[in-house]
């Protein structure tokens, strides 16, 4: 669990540095799907729903790259 709260981190840091970017509107809206993935997985190990491990690996990817 600690490792996807850091993935969450990093994907709030990235939407906080491309804020007002020229090309920061699809890093931002990439990063804030992916700290909801985190978030909604994480909620899910700490009420003991079950989830996958496509769900988890999925929820720890970090935007890296605009599309």
């Amino acid at each position: 669990m600690e490792r996807l709260e850091q993935a969450k981190a990093l994907d709030d840091e990235k939407w906080r540095n491309n804020l007002g970017s020229e090309d920061g509107n699809w890093v931002t809206l990439l990063c804030d799907i992916q700290a909801r993935r985190a978030t909604r997985v994480i909620k899910k190990l700490e009420t003991g729903e079950p989830v996958s491990w496509f769900e988890i690996n999925d929820a720890m990817t970090t935007p890296d790259e605009i599309p």
